[in-house]
């Protein structure tokens, strides 16, 4: 065996493993609270990396499928998946105006006697110049109003208003967290150790290889 051939095959190997190794050296991640996050990096990446170390994990609705593809460009790291199609139906809450009741026409109980304050009180107050002219019963109550706008209230009330259907998602949104990195020395020696032994055995093989064909 040439122990020539053996050294510089044996060197060979060594060096490129040895660049591979130094351009991409085992860092360690990590930041207060957080427990530390061990990757192989490029040795001229920024000393702070984003990692994913959580998914956030909710449902939204969609009324449009426009709507859907600006989420997702949107959030181009978050995964979508399809849960159901359902319906929504929206109300408005409306003012309404009724007549309160009068000494005459409010029923009694045995035992009670009726007092016009307290009454009035248990109703929100009602005066000439308030803003009632947007009640939905106005245009039809409006001449019995403006005769006695004293024995008015009004209240409010929910009226359909519409329905839309809608596409609703699963969406997993990653959490990212900014941590800053520190070489592992002691890991990098080991991968250096190694790769001297590989290439020492890779050599010695190929050099036997060689000196069986050349025999």
């Amino acid at each position: 065996m040439d122990k020539n051939y053996f050294i510089k095959i044996s060197a060979v190997i060594f060096i490129l493993l040895a660049v591979i190794i130094s351009l991409f050296p085992p860092f360690e991640f990590s930041r207060r609270n957080i427990s530390p996050v061990k990757k192989y990096d490029f040795i001229f990446s920024t000393n702070k990396k984003n990692i994913i170390l959580d998914y956030h994990n909710f449902q939204k609705k969609f009324y449009r499928l426009d709507t859907l593809a600006y989420y997702k460009a949107l959030w181009k790291d978050a995964k979508f998946s399809f849960y159901r199609i359902s319906v929504d139906t929206f109300y408005t809450a409306r003012k309404f105006l009724f007549k309160k009741h009068t000494e005459s026409k409010r029923p009694k109980w045995s035992g009670e006697k009726w007092n016009p304050e307290i009454e009035q009180k248990s109703y929100t107050k009602v005066r000439y110049n308030d803003n009632v002219e947007d009640a939905v019963n106005y245009n039809k109550v409006k001449n019995k109003y403006l005769n006695s706008p004293n024995n008015w209230d009004f209240k409010y009330i929910t009226q359909y208003d519409s329905a839309k259907k809608y596409d609703e998602y699963n969406i997993s949104k990653p959490i990212y967290y900014s941590l800053s990195r520190k070489m592992l020395l002691g890991e990098l020696l080991v991968e250096y150790i190694l790769a001297c032994l590989i290439s020492i055995s890779v050599g010695y093989l190929i050099s036997r290889l060689r000196f069986r064909k050349s025999v």
